[in-house]
């Protein structure tokens, strides 16, 4: 896990001092500026005190770990490692580390648990810069227009624990995060984000880097035309044009079919099956 750690981070001295984390983002690089503090060597000295009570054989609390972590941690023999990471990865602030990687991320896998206590995971997907980090411990993102479930905002509104997923598959790369979200349609909220209906803001508890690992590396071939972005125009939802659901569309939505057209379902579908990006 340390060797995997250290493969994620290249360090660069800076200027006054400083050290530079760069972050390759495709053929670009996305240079931020980071303190000595902030640096690995000297966050695994911040937490010396924790990791020598541990190899000590001293129980330190646990933010991530349960009775449940615990049990098969030791049937594994793997409880000091685990506290070992815990001690090194585990944060409770966003450093501008890991404000460039969210910032720069163009999806990512939320969880959300229901009313009867099911935990349930969905992609998010849009532009670059969908997801912003307002301070160390606050990020938010837009809820776009939908299919008019709202499973994933319905499960915020009764159980405000969530849990995030930031992946780059072609490095790779990977950040795990938890906390606390509210959703609001305050009108400054709203503005940050093109069309979204619904700003969802989080109070951050936990984030840790993940190891690589066993993630597949993969390259991206196209964005999706639906993500809504700056000076372009958001296409209508094709599978809203299927003949049997108009009569459960919005006005809003019943106006535009009427101007581009019905389909039928066997029409959608075979777009979908085929990989059309209208679908």
């Amino acid at each position: 896990m340390l060797g995997c750690l250290l493969h994620q981070m290249i360090w660069q001295s800076g200027a006054s001092g400083c050290l530079k984390f760069t972050y390759r983002i495709g053929p670009a690089e996305k240079s931020v500026p980071r303190r000595e503090p902030h640096s690995f060597r000297q966050c695994y000295k911040a937490n010396e005190t924790t990791t020598k009570n541990i190899t000590q054989g001293k129980r330190a609390m646990s933010r991530l770990y349960g009775p449940e972590h615990r049990t098969l941690q030791d049937q594994f023999d793997s409880r000091a490692m685990a506290d070992r990471i815990e001690a090194i990865a585990m944060k409770t602030e966003i450093t501008e580390m890991e404000k460039g990687f969210i910032e720069s991320r163009d999806m990512f896998f939320l969880t959300t648990v229901d009313d009867r206590g099911r935990p349930t995971v969905s992609y998010k997907g849009g532009v670059p810069g969908f997801v912003r980090v307002l301070d160390a411990q606050t990020l938010a993102f837009p809820s776009y227009d939908g299919n008019g479930m709202y499973l994933s905002m319905g499960n915020i509104a009764g159980n405000p624990e969530v849990g995030f997923l930031f992946i780059d598959l072609e490095k790779p790369f990977r950040l795990r995060l938890q906390g606390r979200a509210a959703l609001s349609r305050d009108p400054k909220a709203l503005s940050m984000f093109k069309e979204a209906e619904m700003a969802v803001i989080v109070t951050v508890s936990e984030l840790w880097m993940n190891c690589p690992r066993y993630v597949h590396r993969y390259q991206k071939v196209q964005g999706s035309r639906y993500a809504p972005a700056e000076n372009a125009e958001t296409p209508f939802c094709e599978w809203k044009r299927i003949d049997g659901i108009q009569d459960v569309l919005r006005p809003h939505e019943t106006a535009v079919v009427e101007k581009v057209g019905q389909i039928t379902i066997d029409d959608w579908m075979g777009k979908v099956l085929t990989g059309d990006e209208k679908a």
